[in-house]
């Protein structure tokens, strides 16, 4: 269907026990973050690293064991909101190692060619780093919500504005 509107995609997932949805990727600068779990598996993702579609030299798999329907995908538990703040649930940011909330991450890095360019394999270089922890390290503030916090936000910034001096 995109290719009706003139858009070519960059490689299309091969395979029946291939399986990739767009919620579960998100650019972070120079980085791709991939969640691995309910809706995408390690199958794609393995294609996307061999076909070079992810354009970064450095990826990093989100392991998600949780399972659950309401947060299936990366992007439904964990956001960037700018460079150096990412905001994620509040139920995967409290959990510790033994929860099936815990989210670990592998990281992947691409070795360079020969001529210094971006024609490397990515080799897993990080596993099972604990994700928070990785997200910390890379100097980002993290805002954890719950949806009853999204909600009092959202109305206290209403009330604020609507109560604001107009200009």
């Amino acid at each position: 269907c995109y290719e009706s509107v003139g858009i070519k995609p960059v490689y299309a997932i091969q395979g029946d026990s291939a399986f990739l949805e767009g919620g579960d990727y998100i650019p972070f600068g120079n980085i791709s973050i991939i969640g691995c779990g309910m809706r995408t598996n390690m199958n794609a993702i393995s294609q996307l690293f061999n076909n070079d579609c992810f354009g970064h030299d450095t990826v990093v798999v989100v392991r998600d064991q949780m399972l659950r329907q309401d947060q299936k995908h990366l992007d439904s538990y964990f956001n960037v909101i700018d460079r150096d703040l990412v905001t994620m649930v509040q139920n995967r940011y409290m959990a510790k190692e033994n929860e099936r909330d815990f989210l670990t991450c592998d990281i992947y890095v691409r070795n360079r060619g020969q001529h210094n360019d971006l024609t490397g394999e990515y080799v897993l270089a990080q596993e099972a780093v604990n994700f928070r922890t990785w997200l910390e390290k890379m100097h980002s503030c993290m805002v954890t919500t719950t949806l009853l916090s999204l909600l009092v936000t959202f109305a206290q910034s209403k009330a604020s504005a609507a109560n604001s001096p107009k200009l």
